[in-house]
């Protein structure tokens, strides 16, 4: 995978003509590769990112993971823009049965906005009864600062959520300038983020699962 970061010099500050760092990393994990019998399959590399400032218009190519028989889901969706977000959800759960869940399997909670979506994800990670939580929603931008409020917060709640819990929280929130933006990211131009979010949630899974696998228990104390 490839990441590119350009800085951008302050007010004032001389002009260079410097290449952007680049920062490469490879692979997790060789072919044929299992992980204590819940997810097996292989991680595949990423396309090249284009500059942070740009944003990448390419996402991750999907792994070959698959989850194993004991896997739970579980899926926090707002109901604010609703319409949005039963696109998202439907292809979530489409990704997540393709990716060997079953429809008993994956637990749908749906809540009033993007807002409430990380008090709900940590609710529901702390039942212990889920391998990973995915959060959707959208957020498009109106003509007061409410969106900055509330994108920013559930961004970093359901960040603070996976840390604090120590579980994979997916956030598959749309956060756009427009309508036709998030519509773009539910099946059009930009892809599906409800299917990205699906593939995060079991890649995820399957890292959690070869971290326990190749870390080794601690000795007991004689």
């Amino acid at each position: 995978m490839t990441f590119r970061f350009a800085a951008r010099p302050h007010a004032g500050a001389k002009r260079y003509a410097a290449p952007p760092r680049i920062f490469t990393t490879h692979s997790l994990y060789s072919p044929g590769w299992r992980g204590a019998g819940n997810v097996e399959g292989v991680l595949s590399e990423t396309k090249p990112w284009r500059s942070v400032a740009g944003m990448s218009r390419e996402a991750p190519i999907p792994s070959d993971i698959r989850a194993g028989p004991n896997i739970r889901v579980a899926v926090a969706a707002a109901r604010f823009n609703g319409d949005i977000v039963d696109q998202l959800l439907a292809g979530c759960r489409q990704r997540l049965g393709e990716l060997g869940l079953t429809p008993n399997r994956i637990v749908v909670h749906q809540v009033p906005g993007a807002f409430e979506l990380p008090l709900a994800a940590q609710t529901l990670a702390r039942t212990g009864r889920f391998a990973a939580v995915i959060c959707l929603g959208a957020v498009i931008r109106g003509q007061t600062p409410h969106f900055d409020y509330v994108a920013g917060q559930c961004a970093a709640g359901v960040a603070r959520v996976s840390l604090d819990e120590n579980l994979p929280v997916i956030f598959g929130v749309l956060t756009t300038d427009t309508r036709k933006q998030a519509l773009d990211r539910t099946g059009g131009s930009h892809g599906h983020v409800g299917r990205r979010a699906a593939d995060a949630a079991v890649e995820m899974i399957a890292v959690f699962e070869s971290i326990k696998r190749d870390t080794p228990a601690p000795r007991r104390r004689r």
